[in-house]
């Protein structure tokens, strides 16, 4: 496994304890390594299409907040 060293803010930081705290994670690490698992596959990365269930690249990174005709759903995860 390849180690990586990364700054991050101590907001975020905060962020990272609270869920391990709640027990959304089992440690940092493990913490960490999903949650830029998540990200990365946020992108698409096959190069074949930019455009996802119908959510264009350019759509699926704005603010969902301020997408129109999406209700507001708690879904217990924030970053």
């Amino acid at each position: 496994m390849t180690r990586t060293e990364v700054n991050i803010s101590d907001r975020l930081d905060s962020q990272i304890d609270r869920l391990v705290a709640q027990g959304d994670f089992l440690n940092r690490e493990k913490a960490m390594e999903e949650l830029l698992a998540l990200g990365v596959s946020a992108y698409d990365t096959t190069g074949e299409d930019d455009e996802m269930d119908g959510v264009t690249f350019a759509e699926e990174m704005q603010n969902p907040g301020d997408r129109n005709g999406i209700d507001d759903v708690d879904d217990g995860f924030s970053l």
